[in-house]
């Protein structure tokens, strides 16, 4: 189909050319180099490299995927920290509209046992969304050490 299209424009292909910059091409692009920045950069990895240059490659790219994979963590639990930060601040702000509501005048003996039966229970959510915050924080400070430990220990 090239060669048709080639003839039609007066152009011969030169298909021993061709396979030579291909093979250049690929042995430039088959480094541990780049292995190691598609794998950080968590890309697919690739099966065009020759066998003798494959393992060099597959082997940054794994190292690279290793990089990648626990910045993923990291962001994950930094994430998961804000919407947990975000949940005490609003557990805090249902703590005070119930503690307001408590001690406004006429209300009735049952609707005062409702809210405060109502903030002991946001009390325990928010011992337990602190409990939980700071396990987070403390994986987050774990993926931080280990994310600094892969970038200084694998590199291509």
């Amino acid at each position: 189909k090239r060669r048709q299209a080639c003839a039609e424009h007066g152009v011969t292909p030169n298909f021993d050319a061709y396979q030579e910059g291909r093979g250049q091409g690929i042995r430039e692009f088959c480094t541990p180099a780049k292995g190691f920045a598609r794998g950080k950069e968590g890309q697919t990895p690739t099966t065009v490299c020759p066998a003798d240059i494959a393992v060099a490659f597959d082997q940054a790219y794994q190292d690279g995927r290793t990089v990648y994979e626990a910045a993923i963590r990291l962001r994950r639990t930094t994430s998961n920290i804000h919407d947990k930060q975000r949940r005490i601040v609003e557990i805090k702000e249902e703590i005070d509209a119930a503690e307001k509501r408590l001690v406004r005048d006429g209300v009735r003996r049952t609707q005062r046992r409702e809210l405060l039966t109502t903030i002991k229970s946001l009390n325990r959510e928010l011992d337990i969304a602190n409990a939980d915050l700071q396990a987070l924080k403390n994986q987050q400070y774990e993926f931080e050490q280990e994310l600094q430990y892969l970038k200084t220990d694998l590199r291509p």
